[in-house]
């Protein structure tokens, strides 16, 4: 039993057409081997216009009802965070398929546990709150703040740090809640942004808007797999639990090569049976 996952198709921003036919091919024949296809967030921007486009043009390559998406931080912009997501699972259940955020799916015996996962920001945090202040503050050069990009709340008002850190804790327990119940089976994280340092590359001042430190966690309750994307960086390694971490970005138009666009797709193609049970 295989699942595809992929994050950061950004399907609005492909130029060229021989690219995203060639795209749309390699997920077609990888999909042939996959049961689920989960979408880790980044389909597009201005995800409640151009989701219901993005949607039916999955859908001519893997079945819409076998498809769960989660929303990425692209896909929020031209969107109120407090009530994009009612809009966004209903054109997933209009398209056919599911609406990922905080929701739990089972595969044989293996548990699957989505969620967007905004970082805590907190990623410096070793280095005192001081360094956590910085970091909020570094947070405002992304666009997802400020620039009119995301707004949040009734009377309306541009999207925070703060606001998002406050996402992130929701959404983190939940992800904690389910963790914690009791399971025979094997166990699958999959969010858009990252869990930990040691798959986030060299540090930034904005890198605490792509990973958090989540690594007490995963060592906690050692899943089997958490599968990411956001960063764009084609990750993968073991962590000591024996959590496999991995990247699955696809990238920009610009980041790839249409010759190397296959084994990016492949990357997300994740067989749940040949994954090495984390010892608990």
């Amino acid at each position: 039993m295989k699942i595809l996952v992929l994050a950061d198709l950004h399907l609005d921003e492909i130029s060229d057409k021989a690219v995203l036919r060639r795209l749309g091919e390699e997920i077609a024949l990888a999909g042939q081997e996959a049961d689920t296809l989960i979408v880790a967030g980044d389909l597009t921007e201005q995800a409640a216009h151009r989701w219901p486009k993005a949607i039916t043009w999955l859908g001519a390559h893997y079945p819409s009802e076998k498809t769960v998406i989660i929303p990425g931080n692209h896909d929020y912009y031209g969107g109120n965070l407090d009530t994009l997501d009612a809009d966004l699972d209903r054109t997933c259940r209009e398209a056919g398929c599911a609406f990922g955020p905080c929701r739990r799916i089972e595969l044989g015996d293996t548990r699957i546990l989505m969620t967007t996962l905004w970082t805590d920001l907190r990623l410096f945090e070793a280095e005192g709150e001081a360094a956590v202040e910085d970091s909020l503050w570094s947070a405002r050069m992304m666009p997802d703040y400020g620039y009119g990009a995301i707004l949040i709340g009734d009377p309306e008002r541009e999207l925070q740090p703060e606001d998002t850190v406050a996402v992130h804790e929701r959404q983190k327990s939940w992800l904690i809640s389910e963790l914690a119940k009791p399971w025979p089976g094997k166990t699958v994280v999959i969010t858009h942004h990252a869990p930990s340092a040691a798959v986030s590359g060299a540090m930034s001042p904005l890198s605490p808007c792509f990973t958090s430190d989540l690594d007490d966690l995963i060592d906690r309750y050692r899943p089997d797999a958490w599968i990411f994307g956001h960063t764009h960086r084609p990750a993968e390694l073991r962590m000591p639990g024996g959590t496999l971490l991995r990247n699955v970005s696809v990238g920009y138009e610009q980041e790839f090569r249409s010759a190397d666009i296959g084994d990016r797709v492949r990357r997300g193609l994740i067989d749940l049976q040949a994954l090495v049970r984390a010892s608990k």
